[in-house]
């Protein structure tokens, strides 16, 4: 299922098989990827992982501070060929807690600033802090909106796969 407007595609689906350029990851900033799409990402990009972990231990993992991870990886490639780039973005402190509302809007605020400095020039992104952060969509899925609105670059914004009603993902609700 696939809802589009303006630059951003509302997908249901495995984030991993997205084909644009950058794909979001949520972390914690303690260096654990034990579920979700952490865990995805550290069994197909163990570099990325590695170098997560380093970032947790020196301190340099921070709640409003995506870190992007652009080493070239085999295991991440687009369609023709080209290397994906992971964007780490801390959604809690520790994994054992919610994910922070306010953490993942600095982080989005801090995307809306940096992204062309980046690189970045198109985003496969979670409903931050949905999944195992327990945050709910209804009151998520708006701020990602309109903060990923104001990117000049093509956006797919992965829902939530559960707990999620077809009203809102209506563009009205958007």
């Amino acid at each position: 299922m696939t809802i589009s407007n303006s630059n951003i595609t509302i997908v249901k689906g495995n984030i991993f098989f997205s084909e644009l350029q950058t794909i979001t990851v949520t972390v914690n900033c303690v260096g654990v990827m034990g579920k979700g799409i952490a865990l995805v990402a550290k069994e197909l990009v163990p570099d990325a992982y590695k170098y997560y972990q380093k970032l947790c231990e020196e301190n340099g993992m921070n709640l409003g501070k995506p870190v992007l991870y652009n080493k070239n990886s085999n295991q991440l490639k687009t369609a023709n060929g080209e290397s994906k780039t992971l964007l780490l973005f801390p959604t809690k402190e520790h994994w054992k807690m919610r994910a922070n509302y306010g953490g993942i809007k600095r982080g989005l605020e801090w995307l809306i600033e940096n992204y062309k400095k980046c690189d970045i020039k198109s985003l496969a992104i979670p409903a931050l802090g949905c999944g195992n952060g327990g945050l709910e969509w209804k009151d998520v899925g708006p701020m990602l909106y309109q903060r990923l609105f104001q990117l000049d670059i093509p956006v797919e914004l992965y829902i939530p796969e559960k707990n999620i009603l077809e009203k809102h993902l209506t563009e009205e609700y958007l």
